[in-house]
C-alpha cells in the first residue's frame, strides 16, 4: 500500500510483468546455528530493468502487477 503518492520523480517501484512465472533463483535460509540467515543463489535467470514498468500509485492505493 502506498503511504504517500509515488511516481517516477520520487522513486516509485518498478516491476517486470509475468516475472512471477520465472524460477526463483535467490533464497534466504536460516543458518543451522540460528545466528541469522544466509543467501543462496542457484544461478537462475537474473531479472533486470529490461521489460520493467513503472508502478505509480496514489496515497492509500494498493499495487498489483499481473
Amino acid at each position: 500500500m502506498a503511504i504517500e503518492d509515488a511516481d517516477n520523480s520520487n522513486g516509485c517501484m518498478w516491476g517486470v510483468p509475468k516475472s512471477h512465472n520465472e524460477k526463483t533463483s535467490k533464497f534466504f535460509i536460516r543458518k543451522t546455528d540460528d545466528s541469522g540467515t544466509e543467501h543462496i543463489d542457484d544461478g537462475g535467470k537474473k531479472l533486470g530493468k529490461e521489460g520493467a514498468v513503472i508502478l505509480e500509485a496514489k496515497k492509500g492505493n494498493f499495487l498489483t502487477l499481473l
